[in-house]
């Protein structure tokens, strides 16, 4: 069978540089990012080449094995002779090898080929829509996401002057601004510093705001004494010196006796106003005031306190919402677009959701994503609309559902069977500058606002696992082109989760069984080479070399109407029999498979 082997690499070789120069041929392009039409022509060749690929692969193993079998095929005078029984195990091994070959193209590289060619035609939609952002937010004055849009731009077509200006022009206003802008009014948040007092206690507590009281340390003597207030219950003993502590340290801070200088004097007074502000619970904008701090001088950046109440401001600013700086450094081209679900919930009302665009951040295992143009609507049981929330960037958590209380739960629709849920943190602010921090917006229902109290707050939870959201992103490819392994695992929560449940199942049973399809049609392609073979005497035929490319176009159109037939009575069975269905149809073909076997066994030299 080497030969047969051998003219099959042939002809696909000389089939793909022919696809290649078709390709090229073909002027019409979509429009692309200047300096990828190559790639796209080279793209758009190969994905050529892999629809004929069965009927150029089944035409030429037709040829070879005609040639294979044309050597002492006189001696196959019975069925079931020694030559036949050795041709047969010979082609089954080849056609494993060829069914091999095209499965791994078609699951593996056609899906990657398709993704890149899929990114090249949305590559300049992306572009002209992250121009008109950075446009839009330059001129209401949003530097960060003016600066934001037009980076994303540049990174997908970096020789653009108009990017490349706006780009400039919002990180000189980012770099210049620094007053305080008019932002509209804050979602409500309540911080608790569970991390700060992490083995911790008011006991221990106390302790260091009383070595701090000594060493004359009033802003840590209040912050330690002020963390042992919250830790406290009402109950504990130590309580009232906790407060007494705190009181004492506050009115020190705001009695200073011991300023050695004005600037001295300065420092101070606006450490204890952005200390102020942060116990207060604004922790933004504490968090901008010690950056003012940090930046007034040399002086001020070496301060201890200013150290380290700026690390704290920051820890808690990035438990709230995040930095926008943070999507600066991710790998810019999402690994997944227009992503939809639906999830439902115990009252009958149900939660849709599209996100544009998802870029999960490099080595985290999926477990931190950041999510574009995440749009959420509400609608009842009755399919009345009740909410809807629109985000231009959310960055996504796996968050433990341990970390909710019953309420949360609840309200969220977290259920107790869940280990992990997405946690949505929707706002967004800059880490150098006030201006340009984003909030989600929230559209209620006016009914539906008269009976329920509105939520507004900056973060969100899916009433979904962490585990099945990523399921969900996979079938941004299709139920056609989405991993096996992922169509397995996603095929019992179809439904749940608002897509078809016969449409997935008929394509997976389709996408097992084509396998065995092929191994089919290389064994019936060999029962034909037998009885086209050639004569001892006869090395080759001419004829075949027009043969060949007629063979391939006629198999095409047989083979496409066969998988045409072959769908449709999958979809058929999946209705009828629902999981069974793949059971039912693996069972016909492999009975079909015995079948042909038997047929070309039972092959003489008559």
């Amino acid at each position: 069978m080497r030969k047969t082997g051998l003219i099959v690499l042939i002809y696909a070789v000389l089939a793909f540089a022919v696809s290649l120069l078709i390709s090229n041929f073909i002027k019409a392009l979509p429009v692309l990012i200047p300096g990828e039409e190559n790639t796209y022509i080279f793209i758009r060749g190969f994905l050529f080449f892999c629809k004929f690929l069965p009927s150029l692969i089944f035409s030429a193993f037709v040829i070879g094995c005609a040639i294979a079998y044309g050597k002492d095929a006189e001696k196959a005078k019975i069925k079931y002779s020694p030559l036949i029984m050795s041709h047969f195990k010979k082609t089954m091994i080849a056609s494993i090898m060829i069914v091999l070959g095209i499965s791994v193209i078609s699951e593996v590289f056609v899906p990657i080929f398709e993704q890149q060619q899929t990114k090249a035609k949305i590559k300049p939609m992306l572009f002209s829509e992250f121009m008109n952002l950075s446009r839009e937010y330059y001129e209401k004055g949003n530097m960060n996401l003016a600066f934001e849009y037009s980076y994303n731009a540049l990174l997908l077509n970096p020789k653009d002057r108009d990017a490349l200006e706006i780009k400039e022009k919002s990180e000189a206003g980012l770099k210049s601004l620094k007053m305080i802008l008019d932002r509209p009014e804050e979602p409500k948040f309540v911080f608790t510093p569970a991390k700060e007092t992490k083995g911790e206690t008011i006991t221990s507590l106390i302790n260091k705001a009383k070595a701090a009281m000594e060493n004359e340390n009033w802003f840590d003597a209040h912050y330690y004494a002020y963390l042992a207030v919250e830790v406290g219950n009402k109950k504990d003993i130590n309580l009232d010196e906790a407060n007494r502590l705190a009181s004492e340290a506050w009115n020190h801070l705001f009695s200073p006796t011991a300023l050695k200088s004005t600037t001295e004097q300065e420092l101070f007074k606006r450490k204890r106003e952005a200390y102020k502000t942060l116990i207060r619970g604004d922790n933004v904008e504490g968090y901008y005031q010690f950056v003012d701090i940090a930046a007034f001088s040399d002086v001020a950046a070496r301060d201890p306190d200013v150290a380290k109440f700026l690390e704290i401001a920051q820890q808690r600013v990035e438990e709230q919402c995040f930095f926008v700086e943070e999507v600066e450094n991710l790998r810019r081209f999402e690994a997944y677009n227009n992503i939809y679900f639906a999830i439902s919930h115990e009252d009958g009302s149900r939660d849709i959701v599209y996100i544009r665009g998802i870029t999960p951040v490099k080595n985290s295992g999926r477990m931190i994503q950041y999510l574009r143009g995440f749009t959420m609507f509400t609608y009842s049981a009755e399919g009345r609309f009740q909410r809807s929330i629109f985000v231009p960037y959310v960055k996504m958590l796996s968050e433990s559902c341990s970390t909710f209380d019953e309420e949360s739960k609840e309200q969220f629709g977290i259920k107790d069977s869940f280990k992990n849920v997405p946690f949505l943190m929707m706002e967004s602010v800059s880490k150098t500058g006030r201006t340009g921090r984003v909030f989600p917006v929230y559209e209620y229902d006016a009914d539906y606002a008269k009976e329920h109290t509105p939520y507004l707050n900056n973060y969100f939870v899916l009433g979904l696992p962490y585990s099945d959201f990523n399921l969900i992103c996979d079938t941004g490819a299709g139920s056609v082109r989405m991993s096996l392994l992922a169509l397995i695992k996603f095929l019992p929560k179809a439904k749940e989760y608002g897509y078809s449940y016969e449409v997935y199942n008929s394509d997976f049973v389709f996408r097992i069984s084509y396998p065995l399809l092929a191994l089919i049609c290389c064994i019936f392609m060999a029962c034909m080479a037998w009885n086209y073979r050639l004569k001892n005497s006869q090395l080759f035929k001419f004829k075949w070399i027009v043969v060949m490319p007629v063979l391939t176009i006629l198999l095409y159109f047989i083979l496409e109407c066969s998988l045409y037939v072959f769908r449709m009575f999958s979809y058929a069975l999946v209705i009828m029999l629902g999981g069974a269905a793949v059971f039912v149809t693996l069972a016909l073909l492999i009975l079909i498979l015995f079948i042909v076997c038997m047929i070309f066994v039972s092959r003489t030299a008559e």
